[in-house]
């Protein structure tokens, strides 16, 4: 029976280092929530695997040795997993089976994919993290508020996603895909897609 997952991570990876262990408590939607009906076959599906906190460091110009630093901010990284094969959307990276080999290792199965048809019920919901002992303040965000710029606090597919609670104009987080792209110089992470957050504000 679907039920109400509380995930707790009790060492935290700080990108920038805070001298700190920490503990997160992840709670997952469940039955009982408004959104339910998006995410009753989520856990079939998806896992969270990873949770990294980045620290956000504005640097005063000068001498090394007299900079000074500001803390700008703290985001949050969610690393999730797909526990089997499941269609989301049109693929819209080029897929090199010689690099992933999925369909090699059996995890991507064309003939069967051709049959699938994307289900709503798959999502998994993020309702709430308490962050405690990472950041100089801790932290109990709420986005039990699934509806709230839709689907933008469901995850539906595998990969990375951004959770960014400073640099938004409403002040209520919310995440964002993340994905690797190689055509541009030396490649990088790109965090959503070109104007996305203007396209939620219109």
């Amino acid at each position: 029976m679907f039920v109400n997952t509380i995930l707790v991570v009790f060492f935290i990876s700080i990108i920038q280092p805070l001298n700190a262990k920490g503990l997160i408590e992840i709670e997952l939607g469940g039955p009982n929530d408004k959104c339910a009906k998006y995410t009753r076959l989520g856990n079939d599906y998806l896992a969270i695997t990873h949770f990294r906190v980045l620290e956000s460091v504005d640097y005063v110009k000068g001498e090394v040795d007299k900079s000074t630093r500001t803390d700008s901010g703290y985001f949050f990284i969610i690393g999730v997993t797909a526990k089997k094969q499941m269609l989301y959307g049109p693929i819209d990276y080029r897929y090199n089976e010689n690099i992933w080999k999925l369909i090699q290792n059996g995890f991507l199965d064309p003939e069967k994919l051709k049959k699938q048809k994307f289900n709503h019920e798959q999502h998994i919901h993020i309702k709430r993290m308490t962050v405690n002992g990472v950041m100089p303040e801790d932290d109990d965000i709420d986005m039990s508020d699934c509806h709230f710029l839709f689907p933008n606090r469901l995850i539906a597919d595998q990969g990375l996603y951004m959770l960014d609670e400073v640099q938004r104009g409403t002040g209520q987080p919310f995440m964002m895909k993340m994905y690797y792209e190689p055509y541009l110089t030396e490649g990088r992470m790109e965090i959503g897609r070109t104007n996305h957050w203007q396209d939620i504000q219109n």
